[in-house]
């Protein structure tokens, strides 16, 4: 069975190794460092998911309010700041293309609307990319070679 855990500082540390481990389906130079999670939690303004099979880490879904200042940051100086940046969302691969990735940014969405968000941004991959436009996300810029990987990623939006 499928079900979600809201992550928090009090529970980080239980899960804190699968979530590292997650970080190694990305390149290097886009990884998600422990100390980058812990800020995060330790904001008031952030939705933190993993998601488990029949009790096992299967994935991550995990954004914040950006403060305005860093809004330049992440290519979106003209947002007003009424958005969760889904900054990371990741099945690990031998749970992809099973639905998963669906369920949890469903999940995502449904804590992203009881906190009173009308919007997610983010930076997708071409995978996360395809679950959020299933979803009704639009594509608004691509930003290429995204940190240095060699990849495209795309600035989609989602409307709630």
């Amino acid at each position: 069975m499928l079900t979600f855990v809201d992550i928090t500082l009090k529970n980080w540390a239980k899960y804190e190794q699968s979530i590292l481990n997650s970080e190694l389906e990305f390149k290097e130079e886009i990884r998600t460092p422990k100390e980058e999670y812990i800020h995060i939690l330790k904001s008031r303004t952030y939705i933190f998911k993993v998601a488990l099979l029949d009790s096992v880490y299967i994935g991550l879904a995990a954004g914040y309010r950006p403060p305005k200042n860093d809004l330049g940051w992440h290519g979106l100086k003209n947002k007003t700041n009424d958005f969760i940046y889904l900054f990371n969302i990741v099945i690990d691969k031998p749970y992809q293309g099973k639905g998963y990735g669906s369920a949890l940014l469903e999940e995502f969405i449904k804590a992203v609307k009881e906190r009173g968000f009308r919007k997610v941004v983010g930076h997708f991959n071409s995978s996360s990319r395809r679950i959020i436009q299933k979803h009704g996300g639009t594509e608004v810029s691509v930003a290429k070679n995204w940190e240095n990987t060699g990849e495209n990623f795309f600035v989609c939006e989602l409307d709630i």
